[in-house]
């Protein structure tokens, strides 16, 4: 009986290390199979299999090497240990460093074996954590090619299917003008280079603008006193004092209503091609303004071409403080406290967001680009 006693407390002591250890692993099984099954993409969730299958062959080697030195583990006694998932990555390290600080633990010639098992499986696993960052970069590449998908202008060619006014025609001139930047931003005009002889920018704003229902004319017109009229002058104008060249072409714009609005302003075609070749490539922007309102009328005589953009710029703001865009209360300041606990002002810590982006969270970049764009309606 004695001797009995003897042999069974030697067999529990000899197991409680690598019984722990065995445990950990068991719930090491379920924590990947929960990122298995919540996997991103193809690659991930085929590496957590491997993984799976690796700690579960590397449990099976430890229980039956040390069985054969002390007997069976004791019924009931294998409780997988919980195991908090956070990500992939953080897991391979956790199970890392998990059986090395075991493997350091294995003392005496008796656990030569489980030793080099332990190696094995280090080296396994050092090579899965390897593997992790592709599946972690093809992840990243996914996620920004669904989001520039995402915002990919519509097609123009099928503009005829977009929803047109009618039956939802906003009633305010105001309302009117936004829904024709919005139809801008949605087809990308503005957005955008191009690369041709034939003005096609100017086309697309007609047949993107035309979509909503509406009549739209254009005609050349360098001068901005002059778009309010519809007059035709060629166009051309910004013209560069070194070579005497033009660098933009100006186009003015009217849009008409059945109900008889009227919107004017222009479009510009700012050249970004060559030296050479200055309009070898364009881009362009739209400004409108209630025609209605004559904003221009009556004053084209008495201002001056710094005053008269001065009172353009002055109908955008106007038109962007009235697009209904907006800071919720509960958001209100928020952005101004966080920029004083780094001690900075509004303006440079919007400058510090916005040059380093990928330091912040979207929701931060949001309100700096806020809180930038928001210094100019100011003005």
């Amino acid at each position: 009986m004695l001797v009995i006693f003897i042999e069974r407390k030697k067999y529990l002591a000899m197991n409680k290390n690598v019984l722990s250890f065995i445990n950990k692993l068991e719930g090491y099984k379920s924590a990947i199979k929960e990122l298995h099954w919540d996997a991103d993409n193809m690659s991930q969730h085929q590496l957590c299999d491997d993984i799976a299958s690796l700690i579960s062959d590397f449990q099976d080697q430890v229980s039956e090497v040390e069985q054969s030195m002390s007997g069976k583990l004791p019924i009931g006694n294998l409780k997988p240990t919980p195991y908090k998932v956070r990500d992939l990555r953080s897991f391979v390290e956790d199970v890392l460093d998990s059986a090395n600080s075991f493997y350091k633990g294995l003392k005496g010639d008796d656990y030569i074996g489980m030793r080099s098992d332990c190696e094995s499986f280090l080296s396994d696993m050092q090579r899965k954590l390897y593997l992790v960052g592709f599946t972690m970069k093809e992840d990243l590449k996914r996620r920004l090619r669904d989001r520039i998908n995402e915002s990919m202008p519509k097609n123009l060619a099928r503009h005829d299917e977009v929803d047109k006014f009618i039956g939802r025609k906003p009633k305010t001139m105001k309302g009117r003008i936004n829904q024709i930047y919005r139809i801008v931003k949605k087809y990308g005009i503005d957005s955008k280079l191009y690369s041709d002889e034939a003005w096609q920018a100017v086309d697309d704003y007609c047949k993107a603008i035309g979509s909503l229902g509406c009549e739209v004319e254009v005609k050349p017109c360098a001068n901005i006193s002059n778009a309010d009229s519809m007059m035709s002058d060629g166009g051309y104008c910004d013209y560069d004092p070194s070579d005497n060249m033009p660098r933009s072409k100006q186009y003015a714009i009217k849009i008409e209503f059945e109900d008889g609005m009227c919107i004017g302003g222009y479009i510009k075609c700012m050249a970004a091609g060559t030296v050479n070749q200055p309009f070898s490539r364009y881009d362009t922007c739209i400004v409108l303004w209630p025609k209605s309102n004559r904003i221009l009328e009556g004053r084209t005589l008495s201002l001056n071409e710094d005053e008269l953009r001065g009172v353009i710029k002055d109908a955008v703001v106007n038109l962007i403080e009235g697009s209904g865009i907006h800071i919720k209360k509960s958001k209100e300041g928020t952005f101004t406290s966080a920029a004083k606990k780094r001690g900075k002002s509004v303006q440079g810590f919007a400058s510090d967001v916005l040059s380093n982006k990928d330091e912040y969270s979207p929701q931060m970049v949001k309100k700096a680009n806020f809180a930038r764009n928001a210094k100019a309606w100011k003005k």
